[in-house]
């Protein structure tokens, strides 16, 4: 019904492929929803995974204080 091939949804579906802005352009229209919905689920998704790969990483910065001039 959005002339995908089936490999691609089921790719999708399994959590083998991302959004393409292709695919999030063809939900959109057959959901009646938008594009941006679609490519932000796809932005949601990939930033959890990569704060949970990042995790011990991120714990050792240290965030600049306000008002100083980095060095």
């Amino acid at each position: 019904a959005v002339n995908l091939p089936v490999v691609r949804i089921v790719a999708l579906l399994g959590g083998r492929a991302g959004m393409l802005t292709d695919t999030a352009v063809r939900l959109a229209l057959y959901f009646g929803t938008t594009d941006r919905f679609w490519v932000d689920l796809q932005s949601d998704h990939d930033l959890y995974w990569t704060r949970e790969r990042l995790e011990f990483d991120l714990k050792e910065i240290t965030p600049r204080s306000s008002g100083t001039a980095p060095s």
